[in-house]
């Protein structure tokens, strides 16, 4: 039933977006790569698909090769990733 209003073309719109958004807010698209290359070392070291509910979306490669080329114009030593500011909870 989800996979119905949901197709790889949707799915490729939105990751243009989700590069288009991590640009304007880091100013690069360096290391988005690293994320879908663990993905897919995972998947490969395990022997095992993507679950169907994910077979809407883009192709593992297909998704890596996108973001390195839009990270192309990345320079590591002057835009260096930072770690998300994410609230932590209050210790127990």
């Amino acid at each position: 039933m989800v996979q119905r209003g949901y197709s790889r073309q949707a799915e490729t719109l939105a990751d243009g977006h989700a590069i288009a958004a991590v640009k304007k807010l880091y100013g690069h698209a360096g290391g988005g790569a690293s994320v879908f290359e663990t993905f897919a070392a995972y998947h490969t070291e395990h022997g095992g698909e993507a679950p169907s509910l994910l077979s809407t979306h883009p192709l593992d490669a297909e998704r890596i090769e996108r973001l390195r080329q839009a990270a192309a114009d990345w320079d590591p030593v002057r835009q260096p990733l930072r770690p998300l500011a994410l609230p932590m909870p209050p210790p127990q």
